[in-house]
């Protein structure tokens, strides 16, 4: 019943880590033909392996720097957002996220995903780093 399921949505189930092996050699290709210079097939293979494993918040942070040299920044922001909600404590990727709606100038998703940092973060340097860059957005 949950592989019909999986297949109504589109989505390949887990059989026994063979999908999270999967995506792990999906990755590597992907890694591979990006520093062959060939983004967009990079950027397919990567969209494989998020199918095999979508709870994955590597792949999806990877796939979004991948769209973002791309040129998609809407949907490397859509995959970053995915991977902050797989990963709430993954400031790399909390990081990430913020600094690129503070590029695109969407002030207040920056600020609210500073936040989200800050309550993550224990470093007190990088507490700062957060706390300065929270009220350079008031």
């Amino acid at each position: 019943m949950l592989r019909a399921f999986d297949a109504a949505l589109g989505v390949r189930s887990i059989d026994n880590g063979e999908s999270t092996r999967a995506a792990a050699d999906l990755l590597r290709d992907a890694l591979q033909q990006q520093r062959a210079g060939k983004t967009t097939l990079a950027i397919e293979k990567l969209r494989e392996a998020v199918l095999l494993d979508p709870l994955s918040s590597q792949l999806r942070s990877q796939l979004a720097a991948l769209l973002l040299k791309g040129g998609a920044v809407f949907e490397a922001i859509q995959e970053l957002e995915e991977a902050a909600d797989l990963d709430p404590t993954s400031i790399t990727v909390l990081r990430s996220l913020a600094l690129l709606y503070e590029k695109r100038g969407f002030g207040r998703k920056a600020f609210e995903t500073w936040e989200r940092a800050l309550v993550v973060v224990t470093a007190p340097q990088e507490r700062e780093e957060i706390r300065k860059r929270l009220v350079a957005l008031l």
